[in-house]
Parts: C-alpha cells; sequence; structure tokens
C-alpha cells in the first residue's frame, strides 16, 4: 500500500520494518526513566497508572478494550465496575511482563511480528484489516505496537517458567480418587430416530420398516426431527441428555432393535438401536494421561501466578486515585492487607 510502511516484506524492508518497531516502543523507555508523577499529572485523567515509571494511559486501555469487545448492555453498575477493575489488573500484568521481557532483552522477531500479523489477517487484505482497526478507532501501529508486546510476553514466560512440570505418581493417584465422580460413565446408547406429527402417517411408517425399508432413508425424507438430515442418527446419548421417553425406550431394546410407535406430548416417535454401552468407572489408567495434563496446567498457573507475584513485589506502582474503578482497587486491596 502506497504511503503505509509494509509490517512484512522481503528480506531488505526487514530492517527497516524491526526498526519501525523499536520507535513505537521508544515512548516506553523513555517513559521508564521520569520521576514518579504528582498528583497534579494525574488531574488529567490521561494517565491510569504508572507501572515502573512508565505510564500506562486512557489510550491503552482504551484500544485493549476495544479489542476484547466489552460489552455493557444490561450489566448492573457494579459488574461493569468489576470488569473494569479487572482488566485494568490484568492490563497492569502486561506492563510489567512487558518490562521483564526488556529487561532480559527478549525482543520480537521481524518474522515473529510478520507471521503473527498475517495469523490476525486471517482471510483480509491489509488494507481491509487497516479498515476494520479503523472501525474499532484502533491505529495500526498502535495495534502493531499491542501485537509485539503479546509476541514478547509469550517468549518470555516461554523462557521463565517450566515447560514440563513434573507430576509425581502420589500427585495423580490422589487427583483420581478425590475425583472419582468426574471419571464415571453412564450408560450410553446410539440410535436413529423418526419423528412424525400424524398417527396415521407412523403406523404407515413403520409397517414400511417391518418389511425391510432402509431406516435412514425414510427419516431423511419423512421425519420432521432436527435430525432428520443425518439419517435420524441421534449419535451417543446418556439419560439426562434426551427426553426420558427417548433413552428409556431405546434402552430396553437389543442392539439392531426397532421400536414401536411411541406416543409423546410432541407427536410420535420410532427409534433403531445401533449400539449401546454399558456405564463403568474408568480406570486410573485410561485416565492418566488427562490427569497428567490437568496437573501440569495448575502447576504452570501456580507457577506464573508466583512470578507475577514477584514482579509485583518488586515494581512501583501508582494509581490515579481520581478513576473509581482504580479507588475501588486500591480500597479492595487495603481491605485485603488488614485480614
Amino acid at each position: 500500500m502506497k504511503g503505509l510502511p509494509p509490517i512484512c516484506g522481503d528480506h531488505r524492508k526487514r530492517s527497516l520494518c524491526f526498526v519501525l518497531l523499536l520507535l513505537l516502543l521508544l515512548p516506553f523507555v523513555a517513559q521508564g526513566k521520569k520521576a514518579p508523577r504528582s498528583e497534579e499529572h494525574f488531574a488529567s485523567k490521561q494517565v491510569l497508572a504508572v507501572i515502573n515509571g512508565e505510564e500506562l494511559t486512557y489510550e491503552q486501555y482504551d484500544d485493549a478494550t476495544r479489542l476484547a469487545e466489552f460489552r455493557y448492555d444490561y450489566l448492573s453498575a457494579r459488574r461493569v465496575l468489576e470488569i473494569k477493575r479487572d482488566f485494568f489488573t490484568h492490563l497492569l500484568e502486561q506492563r510489567l511482563l512487558v518490562q521483564e521481557a526488556g529487561r532480559r532483552e527478549i525482543f520480537a522477531l521481524p518474522e515473529e511480528m510478520t507471521d503473527r500479523l498475517k495469523n490476525d489477517r486471517g482471510s483480509m487484505d491489509e488494507l481491509e484489516f487497516r479498515l476494520l482497526l479503523s472501525d474499532l478507532g484502533l491505529s495500526y501501529d498502535r495495534y502493531c505496537r499491542m501485537v509485539y508486546e503479546d509476541v514478547v510476553i509469550k517468549k518470555l514466560l516461554a523462557d521463565a517458567l517450566p515447560r514440563r512440570a513434573k507430576v509425581s505418581g502420589r500427585e495423580i493417584d490422589d487427583y483420581y480418587f478425590l475425583h472419582l465422580g468426574d471419571f464415571a460413565r453412564r450408560d450410553r446408547v446410539h440410535a436413529l430416530h423418526i419423528f412424525l406429527s400424524s398417527k396415521r402417517e407412523s403406523r404407515v411408517i413403520m409397517a414400511s420398516l417391518r418389511h425391510g425399508a432402509d431406516f435412514q432413508e425414510l427419516a431423511r425424507r419423512k421425519s420432521k426431527g432436527r435430525e432428520a438430515a443425518a439419517g435420524g442418527d441421534l449419535g451417543y446419548f446418556q439419560r439426562l441428555e434426551m427426553p426420558v421417553v427417548f433413552f428409556d425406550s431405546c434402552w430396553s431394546l437389543p442392539v439392531g432393535g426397532l421400536s414401536k410407535v411411541i406416543k409423546s406430548s410432541h407427536g410420535y416417535h420410532i427409534f433403531k438401536v445401533l449400539d449401546k454401552v454399558e456405564g463403568r468407572m474408568l480406570t486410573k489408567n485410561e485416565v492418566r494421561k488427562d490427569i497428567v495434563a490437568v496437573l501440569r496446567n495448575e502447576k504452570r498457573e501456580e507457577f506464573y501466578g508466583n512470578f507475577l507475584r514477584q514482579l509485583s513485589d518488586r515494581a512501583e506502582i501508582e494509581m490515579n486515585k481520581e478513576v473509581m474503578f482504580l479507588s475501588e482497587l486500591r480500597q479492595g486491596e487495603a481491605d485485603a492487607g488488614k485480614q
């Protein structure tokens, strides 16, 4: 596009792209050297907070909320306040992570930015994507800055957090026995279904089936059920996943069995059973991989929480007292400290 610097391109342009990205970040680097802000500095409400000397502005907050597509319609004022407060906390954590990435000299490479931006655009060309951002009230340069920060945060966490936390056999045993209810499998049945509104028509269809007509073909042509296009295939279902009459009628039949015409408050039903699976308790070995994945994820979240706390504990953070949801946040932290 004319007049707009390319984000991706050939080898000669990549160094220019990288310089442009660094220029986007220069305001953040410069802000890190400023002295703590006074109350007068916050008075304009253009600055939400200062984290280690770096300003978190309303513009950055608004940009992030536009991409998050927050909708406050029909929400109470208290719920809106909670959402804003939680989202600010998320942005504050991002700033701490970006600063730590800079301290560790972790940067996003031009090819990483190119891949990410291509992925974000999807099937849109660059002009369509820029217009979409413009409709959201977000400039392309500011969007690129946000993408850059997201890339370096991911690289930081990949470097700082353990990739595969160790899980002991004792931990697997404890999790299995504490969550036995999650590993119980109820009786399931796989069946076909034809739904009709007329008693007369149901009798005609039933007679055809008993004379060897193809159940799925009749379901496609005659059934008024939502699954008609799939040949009446209901898939596997448990007792509570369908109306009671469905499960009870099918479970009482043998595999391959055809039900009689069954009347309900909605109309007339005919079923054919394809398979039945009796319920049982899954063994520890059957679910071992799933348990390990859950435990590793829990440990990774714990490592992440500890890592953030370490960054927060040594950070200097000032917040704009005039902003309502930040005042609420400060009060909540003060109350928590008293407990």
